[in-house]
């Protein structure tokens, strides 16, 4: 056959092979793209979706806050009708919530946003509300209230980071500005009303209410000067209404009075309440227009996603039939063996196998190009070896001690850091014991340093053997050496040291010589009323251990975590000897 006769470089430039390969690479990366496209575009819906449930539960939480200061201001002679109606609104909107995110939990696998502080917040309501309907002085409602709406503000703004269409991010950063808006006002109108209520407030109250109103005008500036704002007419009319204005009077002349504190002038509550509320219900009223409007364009967005990936698959399905059916008669004799050598490719790839071998059998130039890629795998898979076992011996080199294989210092502290860093998340307690061989150094004089070695080795075995395989023993220098028990009770890590007290007590055969050689051991526990710091609880270890030699050695200590004094002569130690 003609084809049969032609080389490998020829049949190459009949076929165009390249422009094939290389076109059929794009298409296949444009459709990943459209892919990716449609995939992001039902992510942000939900994220959109999400967001507006985030902002119902603030502004619910906001309405409980408002009628709470004015219960709490009227000190209980209020009905509390209103606020046991408004506890299930806000209750119903934490519900929806977690419905929601329960069942949109596929979507949201690769969404960094964590709703764990907010949810715990939550948790916290209850205890709120009763020191509420009991009017009691701790209650610190306002405080509470307003951090359930910052943080639920806080875990939008975070969303919003994800989407990436610009325009809907841009509008969401739009409606979460508007959502601080009603919460400034919400947060001025309850501290208002309570200077109203008294005459008169504090110079920290002062400032956290001027607080509140500078950063509503800022943040209302900042929304009037954006040229890419939906609501944006809606808001221009607000502010020209004239209760918009009287407002802001208000609020200035209450600024003004910063050197009469103690004689505040201004509206009554009765006054003053009801016109602050009208402006919350305006601005909810125009963030409800502009969630409408976001709603709408990310299913617009989802809608013509679907739109590009079905015409994009069609017109890449139909390219690359087409190109097929075009180059499958020339490309039938040199497509097989070409196909080979990239399967085998990409599963070495894939599976990060280095002992696939293409095929290289033949004499063309296909069999020269398998003969160097097999070559150059095995070059690859020796370098790489060597690489693994170098990094390998150097890391584990670095972490442990040579001669008796233990964690050394840098690895005992990472450990040890490492646990400290996480008391705040779980409650468990931990143990550190330091361990210090009895008259070491006599052994070292009157045997040799290769005896004490091997004394040092043999106590290391000991040691691992008296202890759990996830527990962490090191040799800090010399003849110290340190554990930590994880996640162990006081009663345990007794237990503990007592074992390795009496495995000590048998002699070490070392060559024709049978040692007996004591150990001293000083006991700490953490979390303790001392320090999270590694290094403090090692000092801790160590001053139980300096008892311990104190005492008459072989035997151990604990450090009593409840004396506030570090130094030796007044350290309360616990005799841990039977």
């Amino acid at each position: 056959m003609l084809l049969a006769r032609l080389s490998i470089s020829t049949k190459l430039l009949l076929l165009s092979v390249l422009p094939l390969i290389l076109l059929t690479s794009l298409l296949f990366d444009k459709g990943k793209e459209l892919f990716d496209v449609q995939k992001n575009s039902f992510q942000t819906a939900v994220i959109i979706e999400l967001a507006v449930k985030l902002d119902d539960i603030a502004h619910e939480h906001a309405i409980e806050r408002g009628l709470t200061a004015g219960f709490l201001g009227h000190k209980g002679t209020q009905s509390i009708e209103k606020i046991v109606i408004q506890r299930k609104k806000s209750d119903q909107a934490v519900t929806e919530l977690k419905t929601f995110l329960n069942a949109s939990q596929r979507n949201l696998q690769n969404i960094n946003a964590n709703f764990d502080q907010l949810i715990v917040l939550l948790k916290q309501k209850n205890v709120i509300r009763e020191k509420i309907d009991q009017l009691s002085n701790d209650h610190n409602a306002f405080t509470y209230f307003s951090s359930v709406n910052k943080e639920a503000i806080d875990t939008m703004a975070l969303l919003k980071t994800i989407v990436r269409d610009a325009t809907l991010r841009s509008e969401l950063d739009n409606m979460i500005v508007m959502r601080w808006l009603e919460e400034r006002s919400g947060q001025s109108r309850g501290a208002l009303n309570g200077v109203y209520a008294k005459g008169s407030v504090t110079i920290g109250s002062y400032a956290d209410i001027y607080a509140y109103i500078k950063d509503f005008d800022n943040k209302l500036a900042a929304l009037i000067n954006n040229r890419q704002f939906y609501t944006k007419p809606a808001l221009t009319e607000l502010i020209k209404m004239p209760l918009f204005t009287q407002i802001n009077t208000i609020q200035t002349d209450f600024i003004s009075q910063s050197m009469q504190l103690n004689d505040i002038q201004g509206p009554t509550p009765e006054q003053w309440f009801p016109l602050a509320s009208q402006r919350i219900i305006a601005i909810k009223a125009i963030i409800d227009e502009q969630a409408l409007y976001i709603i709408d364009q990310s299913q617009q967005f989802v809608i013509q996603s679907q739109r590009y990936l079905m015409v994009g698959g069609v017109m890449m399905a139909a390219g690359i039939f087409a190109l097929i059916g075009l180059s499958y008669c020339i490309s039938h004799d040199i497509f097989f063996r070409i196909r080979n050598i990239n399967t085998q490719l990409t599963r070495s790839i894939n599976d990060n196998d280095l002992s696939i071998k293409i095929d290289d059998q033949g004499n063309d130039e296909v069999t020269h190009i398998a003969i160097g890629i097999n070559s150059y795998i095995s070059w690859i898979k020796d370098l790489v070896n060597n690489i693994n076992k170098i990094s390998l011996k150097n890391e584990y080199l670095a972490n442990h001690d040579s001669l008796t294989n233990l964690a050394n210092r840098n690895l005992f502290f990472n450990r040890l850091e490492h646990l400290a860093n996480q008391l705040h998340r779980h409650d468990r307690h931990h143990a550190i014991l330091y361990i210090d061989l009895d008259f070491f150094k006599q052994i070292n004089d009157e045997h040799g340093h290769t005896i004490g070695d091997k004394v040092l080795q043999m106590f290391a075995n000991r040691l691992v053997s008296s202890i759990r395989i996830n527990d962490t023993a090191a040799r800090l220098g010399g003849d110290e050496f340190a554990v930590i028990l994880e996640e162990i009770t006081a009663d345990e890590a007794q237990l503990v040291a007592k074992k390795l007290l009496e495995e000590m007590k048998k002699p070490l055969l070392i060559d024709d010589l049978a040692l007996n050689i004591g150990i001293s051991v000083g006991m700490t526990f953490f979390p303790n009323e001392e320090s999270k710091d590694p290094k403090i609880l090692l000092q801790q270890a160590d001053q139980a251990l300096y008892e311990s030699k104190s005492s008459g050695r072989q035997q151990y200590r604990c450090f009593d975590a409840s004396s506030k004094k570090m130094n030796n002569n007044n350290i309360n130690m616990i005799n841990g000897t039977d």
